[in-house]
């Protein structure tokens, strides 16, 4: 049985104290830094202490790939950590928090929409954009409830999805 088959059965609250507690565990046990995300050759010339640092939650390792190289070909914007998962997410946002997350709200072990309502509360100033391809009016408003800042579908495409980011994360 995975989580989201769980979660039916559990209150949220309970959900989230078990992503408390994997997020802990995780960060008590992990002390190896996390994987560096290689830039694209044709990146262009990006100034240190510039950009905004964007954390991404995917776990389609094709989509997540794909956000990667859409966010990583601007100038002002860098991709700093990645996850699978709500609970790795949330020990890696938490040590070291981002201008924004970029989560999918359907994620295979976790569910986004707990890991925003997490966010939310541990961090309550931090820019969150909540994606998703499935039922996407009712995922969006689901996802407002539980916190997102901003929503962007990802069947809208990479120009709209740094769109959204732009207008969800304080330039200057």
């Amino acid at each position: 049985m995975n989580l989201n088959q769980l979660m039916p059965a559990m209150e949220s609250s309970q959900f989230v104290r078990i992503l408390e507690k994997l997020a802990t565990f995780h960060a008590e046990s992990s002390k190896a830094e996390p994987p560096l995300i290689p830039q694209p050759a044709h990146a262009p010339d990006k100034r240190q202490g510039t950009q905004k640092r964007i954390f991404l939650v995917e776990d389609h390792s094709l989509m997540r790939r794909s956000m990667v190289e859409a966010i990583e070909r601007e100038p002002d914007l860098t991709v700093c950590g990645q996850a699978e998962d709500a609970p790795t997410a949330l020990a890696a946002i938490l040590s070291s928090p981002p201008d924004l997350v970029l989560t999918d709200i359907r994620l295979k072990a976790s569910s986004g929409l707990d890991l925003i309502k997490s966010l939310r509360d541990r961090l309550p100033a931090l820019a969150i954009v909540a994606t998703t391809m499935f039922d996407v009016r009712h995922i969006e408003r689901l996802a407002r409830a539980a916190g997102a800042t901003n929503f962007a579908s990802k069947g809208d495409g990479p120009d709209k999805l740094i769109a959204v980011i732009r207008k969800s994360i304080k330039f200057g």
